[in-house]
């Protein structure tokens, strides 16, 4: 079995945490299609480059105020100043129609939050989870009768062979 760390990511794609931010504001995923043009080689470039800035931003103010205006107008300027000279080296070459394309609004506040910070549950935080007022999980095993009626409810699955198959 292999455990994906941060250190391993990072040792691995060169991106740091804010790289992996960064990645997948411009290349798109769960939350947004992402910055038209930039797939993920540019993206990736582009990651190395300014990730670490952008996570400094993100980790230093509120990203819905003015100071976050102008700290996120400086990142743009930076990246569509690297698109169009890749002075850095890392994308190749240049990218002068992603820049001029390039979203003045980026990056969404909404979607950059939905990565940054989102949305969980925890127990040992004290914050709100179905495991109750105890905060503790409590551990069952599988309801093999449960997970064939389930099967057959949802699959289709009719005789011992389907469910044992799982198609």
């Amino acid at each position: 079995m292999q455990v994906l760390t941060s250190q391993r990511i990072a040792e691995t794609s060169g991106l740091t945490e804010g790289g992996l931010l960064l990645y997948a504001l411009l290349s798109g995923g769960d939350y947004s299609p992402g910055v038209a043009g930039c797939g993920p080689v540019i993206a990736l470039g582009l990651a190395r480059c300014f990730g670490n800035a952008l996570l400094s931003a993100v980790e230093n103010i509120d990203v819905n105020n003015g100071k976050a205006d102008a700290l996120f107008a400086k990142l743009r300027e930076q990246i569509c100043s690297e698109l169009e000279t890749n002075s850095q080296g890392l994308l190749g070459f240049c990218h002068l129609a992603v820049a001029k394309g390039f979203p003045d609004t980026f990056p969404d506040r909404h979607t950059l939050n939905l990565y940054y910070k989102p949305a969980i549950s925890t127990s040992s935080r004290g914050l709100v989870n179905s495991a109750g007022p105890s905060g503790s999980w409590p551990f069952r095993e599988p309801s093999i009768a449960g997970i064939a009626q389930f099967g057959s409810q949802n699959f289709g699955w009719k005789n011992e062979t389907q469910l044992k198959k799982g198609n």
